[in-house]
C-alpha cells in the first residue's frame, strides 16, 4: 500500500505516516524500522543505520539507542540538529525527518529503558569505546563482567520537519509537514 494516494488529504497522509512509524517500532520487518541517522562533524555529514526504538505521536519524538561514548553523541553535543532518512522499497516511499536531538545518559529515562530492554545490553558494555582501533576482533569483543547502563544512551529526536516522497510513475507526490508551525504543504516532487 502506498503511503500517499492522489485522493488523500494532507491530514490523512500524516495519519498514515504516523501509523507506519508506530508500527515500525515493534515490527522487525517494517521498512521504517532501520533508519539512516545523520549528524554533522566539521561540516561533514556522518551517516549510520540505527533502529527506530520509539515514536511518540503526541510529543512528536522518535527515539534511538547508542553507546554514550560513540562519535554520534559527541557530534550531537556540538550540533543538536539531526536528520533521519528511511526508504520503503516495497511501497516506493522516501521519508525524511529533521529535528533536535536530546541525549539521555544515566538519568531516569535511561534507567527505565534499560530495565525494560529485552536484549542487547551487552553491546553497550564493551570495555573499549565504539570506533576505537584494536589489535584483534577478540579485543573488540571484550566486555564488562557485569552489564551496567553506564554507557547506555537514549537519543530522543524532537521532530521539527517531515518530508515524504511517494514515487508513482511519472506523477510522484511530495508533501512537507512543518511541525513547529503546524503547517502541511504539497511540494513539487
Amino acid at each position: 500500500m502506498a503511503y500517499i494516494e492522489k485522493d488523500q488529504t494532507l491530514k490523512e497522509i500524516k495519519s498514515v505516516l504516523f501509523q507506519k512509524l508506530s508500527e515500525a517500532v515493534n515490527d522487525r520487518h517494517a521498512a521504517l524500522r532501520e533508519i539512516v541517522f545523520a549528524t554533522t562533524s566539521n561540516g561533514i555529514a556522518n551517516l549510520r543505520t540505527v533502529i527506530l526504538r520509539a515514536f511518540d505521536e503526541n510529543q512528536l519524538k522518535v527515539t534511538i539507542y547508542t553507546d554514550a561514548r560513540s562519535a554520534k553523541v559527541q557530534e550531537i553535543k556540538q550540533n543538536d540538529q539531526v536528520s533521519i532518512l528511511a526508504y520503503d522499497a516495497a511501497n516506493k516511499c522516501q521519508l525524511k525527518l529533521f529535528g533536535k536531538a536530546r541525549l539521555h545518559v544515566q538519568d531516569s529515562l535511561t534507567q527505565l529503558v534499560w530495565d525494560n530492554l529485552k536484549g542487547g545490553k551487552k553491546a553497550y558494555n564493551t570495555l573499549i569505546a565504539p570506533g576505537e582501533a584494536v589489535r584483534s576482533l577478540d579485543d573488540a569483543h571484550t566486555f564488562r563482567s557485569d552489564l551496567v547502563l553506564d554507557d547506555f544512551c537514549v537519543i530522543q529526536i524532537e521532530l521539527e520537519l517531515i518530508e515524504l516522497l511517494q514515487l508513482s510513475g511519472e506523477e510522484h507526490i511530495r508533501v512537507q509537514f512543518d511541525l513547529l508551525k503546524n503547517q502541511s504543504t504539497w511540494l513539487v516532487p
